[in-house]
């Protein structure tokens, strides 16, 4: 039995929400970084002459993944979202061009990574919605800009 005098003050919604998706933010990060290299691998089967250039951008991909880890404990969790989004959807992308544009296989994985980051991050329904459309837009409207009557 508890003391009917003694009062638990819970906190807002808003704050344990904020609060898990920093954490989960931070995981979300530390997950994606090695996963981001191991693409490389796909890299060398699909586009070998652009190996290097790719290698390269996964680096720095990972390197952004891994400051967005570091501050993640004291920044607000959706704009670090949006940054962890662009990094591998923006990586995502120049691999696609590197790989056919818009016929690239690539671009299925921009689909994979929005649904994986939605399930990890607990979001808000209009936070999830931002999300998608901020992922849909890096994946689709610069093959918009390159599209062909081949495509």
């Amino acid at each position: 039995m508890t003391d009917p005098g003694l009062v638990a003050a819970l906190p807002p919604y808003e704050a344990e929400l904020e609060r898990n998706q920093r954490s989960a933010v931070r995981n979300a990060a530390l997950i994606a970084a090695p996963l981001l290299l191991a693409f490389s691998s796909l890299d060398r089967a699909m586009a070998p002459q652009h190996f290097w250039k790719l290698l390269a951008v996964r680096l720095a991909a990972v390197a952004g993944l891994l400051a967005v880890a570091r501050v993640s404990q004291r920044s607000r969790p959706i704009p670090l979202t949006v940054c962890v989004v662009a990094l591998l959807c923006g990586t995502i992308e120049i691999g696609a061009f590197c790989t056919g544009g818009a016929r690239s296989p690539y671009i299925t994985s921009n689909i994979a990574v929005l649904a994986g980051l939605c399930i990890v991050i607990p979001l808000t329904a209009p936070q999830a919605v931002v999300l998608q459309l901020w992922g849909l837009a890096l994946a689709i409207l610069p093959l918009l800009l390159r599209v062909t009557a081949a495509d």
